[in-house]
């Protein structure tokens, strides 16, 4: 993972969100799109490189936010 996480929203704001410099992400952005949070993984393993192994999953806009916040109690 990128320290500080710079390299990470730069990755989500121009390659994912298709965002420009200075542009905002909008709840419209995100419905088109199909996500509204961004969950990333520590998969605890190290690459060929030396470098720490993350997954990042999109959660669904569809998902029900009570749903989200019982489960997370």
């Amino acid at each position: 993972m990128s320290n500080p996480n710079k390299e990470l929203g730069e990755w989500l704001l121009r390659k994912v969100l298709k965002k420009r410099k200075g542009e905002l992400v909008t709840m419209n952005d995100l419905n088109r799109l199909g996500f509204d949070s961004v969950y990333l993984e520590n998969l605890h393993k190290i690459d060929e490189e030396g470098q720490r192994v993350y997954r990042i999953s999109f959660s669904d806009t569809n998902e029900d936010y009570q749903s989200f916040i019982i489960d997370t109690i």
